[in-house]
């Protein structure tokens, strides 16, 4: 065996393993621009969909509301300072549902770019329909990722606001184009096996995220977990199949990767997902 064979399977044999680890939440702020008539019916909705926060240790509710809401820098401040685990707030919070009704508001983005806290987003609650579905806890999760091994984050979260006897989706989906992008341009370098790389190249992806699942449902054994686990890993356009699964699942609550390390900005498919799914809760982590 050559060296660069010996070290190509070594590394192939050291795939990243999950660890089971709940998230710190001791406190969660409410956020809503509705009136102080209004608001604490929101609040109450939020409890409901995190009901299984409470259900690993006590939890600290603060609802902030009407006048408290009027400044998105002075909430930013607020929250800074105020030792939050989670943020909880709605789609268009200082601004107009009917205005845009496929955005999620300006001041929605600000608050997911400037804190470090993760931001839960629920649909709007002047949108047709949302007091029928403000009655349930978070029963279904989907938790998604396009690189989802080693991702610590996004289970310990997933399984932590998924209901004890509810289901959790995990989907990994690797961008057809940019597989297919890849192995086009290996087919223009004489000394590549197209062939090899196209069978081993797509099974080597997906095999990364199947072995993250399986050590994932491992840990959740071993520490008594009783979710349900639903593995989707696939090629595909992943916004597409995310919004698919949504749809076949009936999601309660999507947690998804809100932006890389050192990045402001929204992640691509975080963003879309958070845009199209109006009708679904989306946290952003």
């Amino acid at each position: 065996m050559r060296l660069d064979e010996f070290e190509s399977v070594f590394r192939s044999a050291l795939k990243p393993r999950y660890r089971f680890a709940r998230p710190d939440v001791e406190r969660v702020l409410v956020l809503t621009d509705l009136s102080d008539q209004r608001a604490p019916a929101f609040d109450r909705s939020v409890r409901t969909l995190l009901e299984p926060l409470g259900a690993h240790g006590s939890v600290d509710w603060q609802l902030l509301c009407g006048d408290a809401v009027s400044d998105i820098d002075h909430v930013v401040e607020q929250v800074r300072g105020a030792d939050v685990g989670l943020v909880v707030t709605h789609r268009h919070v200082l601004s107009r549902w009917r205005d845009t009704p496929h955005a999620i508001g300006s001041a929605l983005e600000v608050l997911t770019q400037l804190l470090d806290v993760p931001v839960l987003m629920t649909p709007s609650p002047d949108q047709p329909g949302f007091s029928a579905r403000s009655d349930r806890s978070a029963q279904r999760v989907l938790v998604v990722a396009d690189h989802l091994a080693g991702d610590q984050r996004l289970i310990d979260w997933g399984l932590h606001i998924t209901h004890d006897d509810g289901t959790i989706v995990v989907a990994h989906v690797e961008d057809e184009r940019v597989c297919e992008r890849y192995l086009d341009a290996i087919s223009k370098i004489p000394t590549l096996d197209t062939d090899i790389a196209r069978r081993e190249l797509p099974a080597k992806l997906l095999g990364d995220a199947n072995a993250w699942i399986m050590s994932v449902v491992e840990q959740m054994q071993e520490h008594g977990v009783t979710e349900t686990l639903i593995p989707v890993v696939r090629l595909g356009t992943p916004l597409a199949v995310f919004m698919d699964l949504v749809a076949e699942h009936t999601i309660d609550l999507v947690v998804a990767r809100a932006k890389e390390n050192g990045q402001h900005a929204m992640e691509g498919t975080a963003f879309a997902l958070a845009t199209e799914l109006h009708e679904t809760s989306v946290l952003l982590l």
